[in-house]
């Protein structure tokens, strides 16, 4: 199936589980401004005076082609969210972080061609990523911002990425763990 693009937004819900079957959501592959395409965004916001509830979030089985966030996950409250079997192509960011959290386990992702593989911005707390395959980004494969803290990633290729300006690999933030990984044929050094 394909479809134009699907966004989840200010849930306040717990429990909640987006199983997309994998069908196609795609946007135009411009990026123009804050009204461009979209897919998972998992945020919270404040609801009358009050932070909305993400806990036990679920997402699986998705396909982005063209958004500028394939997945972006912005949570300023602890809260557990599993992501897993989730593919990212021709877009600006495949997986964008950018708040403080716990518990965030993403696992089985495609992120291909995209400008960005994964960007973590900010983070601390046990984010665990495992089995990316992340290939063809034009700047970083993996962005891990001096504001990145206690992330893992294990399992995962990392190949064809970067430029002569962005590496393939960028760690800035401070405990972060890589190991088991397979990191080849990148542009330039780690």
């Amino acid at each position: 199936r394909r479809q134009r693009q699907m966004c989840i937004r200010d849930s306040t819900y717990n429990n909640t589980v987006l199983d997309c079957n994998n069908s196609l959501f795609n946007g135009s592959g411009s990026y123009q401004g804050s009204n461009d395409p979209k897919g998972v965004i998992i945020d919270s916001l404040w609801h009358s005076g009050s932070v909305g509830v993400l806990n036990n979030t679920q997402v699986r089985n998705c396909q982005f082609d063209g958004l500028v966030y394939g997945v972006h996950i912005g949570i300023n409250e602890p809260a557990t969210v599993v992501m897993e079997n989730v593919t990212v192509k021709n877009s600006k960011y495949g997986v964008y972080i950018n708040k403080d959290y716990n518990n965030l386990d993403l696992s089985s992702f495609t992120l291909e061609n995209n400008t960005y593989g994964l960007y973590v911005f900010k983070r601390t707390g046990d984010l665990i990523i495992d089995d990316f395959n992340i290939s063809e980004s034009t700047f970083y494969g993996i962005y891990l911002g001096s504001y990145a803290h206690d992330v893992t990633i294990k399992n995962s290729y990392v190949y064809n990425n970067g430029n002569a300006t962005y590496p393939a690999i960028k760690i800035e933030g401070t405990s972060n763990l890589l190991y088991n990984n397979k990191v080849y044929n990148n542009d330039v050094k780690i």
